[in-house]
C-alpha cells in the first residue's frame, strides 16, 4: 500500500533542520496540534531552540505545517494528515521483509469477519428490517440498537486505543462509529422521528466496485480515525504501506516501530500499537492472522487501498451469485454491493464467511412482500444475478410464499425506506476529529526570521557576523542574548571553533558560568563553562533555507 510521492525526494527541497524537525513533529504529534514550546521540549539536544522555531517557519513556506491561533492568542501548529501520510514513508523509509508464502501455517481457531463494507451493509439491513424509529432522545431504540450490533465486529479495546470514548450520545462503542461513518457517507438522514436511507448517496456507494468500496473505507480509518494518537497515527501509516496480500511478522513491525517509540498514556493499550492496528483491521475484516512454522504471528493485507492495487489483484469485476434447488444462494466475494442489498431484503443470511450464504424461506419472502415487493420482480433479480434461470422448486416455493403475504400494487426500490415526502436533515458525524482545525484562526502570513528574535536590530552586527574576542562582563550579554533567543553561539576554543547551546547562566562566588551542550560529532556533550574557557565567540542566527 504504498502512498504515491515523486521519484526525486522531496527531502532535497527542505534543509536537514526542517527534515528533522518533521520528523520529530510526526513521531511525536501526529497530526495532532501542538505549541512550539512543546515541540521544543521533545527536540534533541544537538538543535537549538532557534533552529526548530525557524525550521517550523520553513515548513509553513513549504506548506507542509499550518498555524492557527486559538480565540485567546495560543499559536498552535499542525500537521496535515495528508502531510502526515504521504511523508511518512519519506522519514521513515525502513519496512520489513515478506515471510514467504510456504512459511505461513494458518489457525485453526481464527475466523475472519466480513470486511467492513460487508459489515455497514448487513447492519443498514438490519435497520431498514427493524425500523429506524428516534426514542424521545433522539437515538435509536434498545432493541434496534442491539440487532444493528450483532453485525459489527469492531471490540471496545480499540476505543482506548484511539482515544475515543466507550459510548458515544446513547450508543456503544462499535454501533457509534458506524453511525459516524455513516453520516461522513452520508448514506443516511433524519426524516422526522427517525433515521432514513439517502437513496442517491447510498445507490452510488452500492454500485462502487468491492474493493473500491473496501479501499475507500481503509482510507477513512487510516486518515481520519488513526490520526486521534499519534502512535496509532505510526502504527497505521506503517502498516498502510505493507505489500497487499503479502505476510509480515508482527514482530518484525514491532521492531521497525521500536526505533521511534515514543510515550503512549497509561492504560491506553494493553499490546503494541502495531499489534493493536492491526488487530482492529482484522476486525474490520481487511487483514487476517496466521503463524508462521516457528509459532511467530503474521499478517497480511487482504485489500489494497489504491485502484492500482485492485487492477494488479486483478479483482475489478463483480461476480454472479448461485441459487440452488433447495432455496439456497450463495453468494461469492466479489458479488456487487447492490446485490447483496437486494438479498438482504429477501432472504435470511444464515453465513457471513468468505462466501456469504442466504436462505429464502417463506418469512423472508412475506417481509420482502410487505415492504412493496412482488414476486416476479424477485424471480427476475435472482435470475439477472446469477445469470441463470431459477430452479423449479425455488420458483414454485417462492410464487406460494408470495401468494400467502399481502399483495402489492407495485416494487419500491429496496432502498425507499429514504424517499418518504417531508424534510430531511443530513445526519452528523458523532465524533469531532481532533485533527480538524478550521474552527481556528488560520495564519497565513508568514514571519520574517529577523522577527522571531527580538531585539536583534537592536544588538551590534558584529556580535552575530565574526568571531571576536570580548570582555567578561560582554561576553555574559552575549550568552544571555543566546538564551533569550535559543540560540547557539560559536565558541573558539584554541582555534577550533565549536558550536555551544546554552542552557542556564549559573551565578556564584563572585563570578558566573554558563551551562549548556558543546555540539559534536550530531551529538551533545552536556558541559558547564567559565568566560575564560574559550578565548572568541559569536552569535549564530538560523537562516531560512
Amino acid at each position: 500500500m504504498q502512498n504515491d510521492h515523486s521519484s526525486s525526494s522531496p527531502m532535497e527541497s527542505l534543509s536537514a533542520r526542517a527534515t528533522h524537525a518533521l520528523a520529530v513533529a510526526m513521531r511525536r504529534f501526529g497530526s495532532l496540534p501542538f505549541q512550539e514550546e512543546q515541540l521544543l521540549r521533545v527536540g534533541q539536544p544537538a538543535y537549538s531552540g532557534a533552529e526548530y522555531r525557524v525550521a517550523l517557519l520553513e515548513l509553513r513556506k513549504a506548506e507542509l505545517l499550518i498555524a492557527v491561533r486559538r480565540g485567546w492568542g495560543e499559536k498552535l501548529y499542525c500537521v496535515p494528515p495528508e502531510v502526515y501520510f504521504r511523508w511518512h514513508p519519506v522519514l521513515f523509509p525502513k519496512m520489513p521483509e515478506p515471510v514467504e508464502q510456504a512459511d505461513i501455517m494458518y489457525m485453526d481457531e481464527h475466523t475472519p469477519c466480513p470486511p467492513l463494507g460487508l459489515q455497514l451493509l448487513h447492519a443498514a439491513a438490519e435497520l431498514v428490517k427493524t425500523g429506524m424509529k428516534l426514542t424521545t432522545k433522539g437515538i435509536l431504540t434498545k432493541r434496534t440498537i442491539e440487532k444493528c450490533s450483532q453485525h459489527l465486529f469492531l471490540g471496545n479495546e480499540a476505543a482506548a486505543f484511539l482515544s475515543f470514548p466507550p459510548e458515544m450520545d446513547g450508543y456503544p462503542f462499535k454501533v457509534a462509529v458506524m453511525l459516524d461513518m455513516a453520516a461522513r457517507l452520508n448514506i443516511f438522514v433524519k426524516h422526522e422521528k427517525k433515521l432514513a436511507l439517502h437513496e442517491e448517496a447510498f445507490a452510488g456507494w452500492m454500485e462502487l466496485p468491492v474493493r473500491e468500496r473496501e479501499a475507500g473505507l481503509i482510507r477513512m480509518w487510516r486518515d481520519l480515525y488513526a490520526v486521534r494518537t499519534s502512535y496509532s497515527a505510526d502504527a497505521a501509516a506503517l502498516v498502510s504501506r505493507l505489500e497487499p496480500f503479502k505476510w509480515y511478522r508482527l514482530d518484525d513491525l514491532d521492531h521497525v516501530l521500536e526505533t521511534r517509540m515514543h510515550g503512549v498514556p497509561d492504560g491506553s493499550r494493553q499490546e503494541t500499537p502495531v499489534r493493536a492496528w492491526c488487530r482492529l483491521m482484522m476486525q474490520l475484516g481487511w487483514m487476517e492472522e496466521a503463524a508462521t512454522h516457528h509459532g511467530e504471528r503474521a499478517c497480511r493485507w487482504l485489500y489494497g487501498s489504491t485502484a492500482m492495487e485492485q487492477a494488479e489483484a486483478g479483482h475489478t469485476i463483480s461476480e454472479p451469485i448461485r441459487v440452488t434447488p433447495d432455496c439456497e444462494v450463495f453468494v461469492p466475494p466479489l458479488a456487487s454491493t447492490a446485490v447483496r442489498w437486494q438479498l438482504e431484503m429477501m432472504a435470511e443470511r444464515v453465513q457471513s464467511d468468505v462466501m456469504t450464504i442466504y436462505r429464502l424461506n417463506a418469512k423472508s419472502i412475506a417481509a420482502a412482500c410487505e415492504r412493496g415487493s412482488q414476486y416476479e420482480e424477485l424471480a427476475a433479480f435472482l435470475e439477472y444475478a446469477s445469470g441463470e434461470p431459477l430452479p423449479d422448486t425455488v420458483q414454485f416455493a417462492m410464487e406460494g410464499w408470495a401468494q400467502a403475504g399481502p399483495a402489492a400494487a407495485a416494487l419500491p426500490e429496496s432502498i425507499s425506506s429514504g424517499a418518504e415526502s417531508g424534510h430531511q436533515l443530513a445526519l452528523d458525524p458523532l465524533f469531532t476529529d481532533p485533527t480538524k482545525t478550521d474552527h481556528l484562526d488560520r495564519l497565513m502570513e508568514l514571519p520574517t526570521v529577523e522577527s522571531l528574535f527580538q531585539g536583534l536590530d537592536e544588538v551590534p552586527l558584529v556580535w552575530r557576523s565574526q568571531m571576536r574576542a570580548y570582555h567578561k562582563s560582554t561576553r555574559r550579554e552575549l550568552m544571555e542574548r543566546a538564551l533569550n533567543w535559543r540560540v547557539p553561539v560559536n565558541l573558539s576554543v584554541m582555534g577550533t571553533i565549536i558550536p555551544f547551546v546554552p542552557d542556564e547562566l549559573v551565578d556564584g562566588m563572585g563570578d558566573w558560568a554558563v551551562s549548556g551542550r558543546l555540539l559534536k560529532n550530531c551529538g551533545a556533550e552536556p558541559v558547564k563553562l567559565k568566560p575564560d574557557m574559550w578565548d572568541e565567540m559569536m552569535l549564530v542566527i538560523p537562516k531560512l533555507h
